[in-house]
């Protein structure tokens, strides 16, 4: 009887190290993100932030003035069913206080890119932040062996009943 115990318990723990794999991967993708006029991309500071284990290997990005928009280029590596890394970008900017124009307040603006897959290839579609839209989300289905891309545009509130997330913060000024 105790014998057998030990076999099934050395089965069980088997068949949970063998049975319990996760499908992962490394994608290459490509894409660019354009802003608003408003928001120049020279001042754009660039982040992300891991996702339930995705992660970039690599990510370059190359921004073009002119047109107001930043190419995205790299590898990322995922684990199925876990969203791509979501791309941050902040813009630090001075301007006047709404309440009291007469004194000037220094903001720091979020914009956030949500990718709601695992990997994504190259997107097709524009990509475009507004001040109106500060959190956009990418997505994309299958429709006759070609992936069509959405993009759907989200004012910046609308993750606050999920994490406290803010397009705009005021910096304190030192006395």
């Amino acid at each position: 009887m105790l014998k057998s115990k030990k076999y099934l318990i050395l089965l069980t723990l088997l068949l949970c190290i063998f049975m319990h794999a996760q499908a992962s991967g490394c994608a290459d993708f490509k894409f660019k993100v354009k802003f608003d006029k408003d928001i120049p991309v020279a001042k754009i500071e660039v982040l992300h932030v891991r996702n339930g284990g995705n992660y970039f290997e690599k990510i370059n990005l190359k921004r073009n003035i002119i047109a107001n928009e930043i190419e995205f280029s790299g590898r990322n590596h995922y684990i199925v069913g876990a969203q791509f890394p979501l791309i941050v970008f902040s813009f630090r900017e001075r301007k006047n206080d709404y309440y009291a124009p007469e004194k000037k307040m220094e903001t720091l603006n979020f914009f956030y890119l949500k990718i709601a897959r695992d990997k994504i290839g190259d997107i097709d579609k524009e990509i475009k932040f507004t001040r109106m839209f500060s959190v956009l989300t990418v997505d994309y289905k299958y429709l006759k062996e070609k992936i069509v891309y959405t993009i759907v545009a989200k004012e910046s509130d609308y993750l606050q009943n999920e994490i406290p997330v803010l397009s705009e913060l005021v910096k304190v000024n030192e006395n």
